[in-house]
């Protein structure tokens, strides 16, 4: 099993737009193994982030570069983008969230275990702003496909 991570700035988002997401693709199908999300306040401003499921694209924003922590393996077959300009349909909330604090670099670390969470082929995993105004934040997702 191969292990492979993106990380962006993001835009703003909001409660219904992605700051940043990743989908299983649909052919072949390919389903990946969320295993570590990180994510890192930019602003003086405290923000609540959440985990959600996506079920489908809406309009992602940028492709980002899926990198594989072992240079000799395949490329990735999950895709990764950066915040959403057209909302997907959210699926299930997760049940990860958090408060970052008022401020620069007040971040999160969640870690799924020996299981992981699954991103099922076509469908994705996203963060959001779980209330309140969004804003840009340093994050990133590894995951094994």
């Amino acid at each position: 099993m191969a292990r492979y991570t993106i990380g962006v700035r993001t835009g703003a988002g909001s409660t219904t737009l992605p700051l940043m997401s990743l989908y299983g693709m649909v052919s072949p199908p390919v389903r990946g193994i969320l295993r570590e999300v990180g994510m890192f306040n930019t602003t003086d401003v405290e923000v609540a982030v959440k985990l959600t499921r996506l079920s489908d694209l809406g309009t992602p924003g940028a492709g980002l570069i899926e990198s594989p922590t072992d240079e000799e393996v395949a490329a990735a077959s999950c895709a990764g983008y950066a915040t959403h300009t057209g909302a997907p349909t959210l699926g299930v909330d997760l049940p990860y969230r958090a408060l970052l604090g008022a401020v620069k670099g007040a971040g999160v670390i969640w870690t799924f275990g020996d299981q992981g969470l699954r991103v099922r082929p076509g469908k994705g995993i996203g963060i959001l702003i779980a209330a309140g105004i969004g804003q840009a934040l340093d994050a990133y997702m590894t995951w094994d496909e």
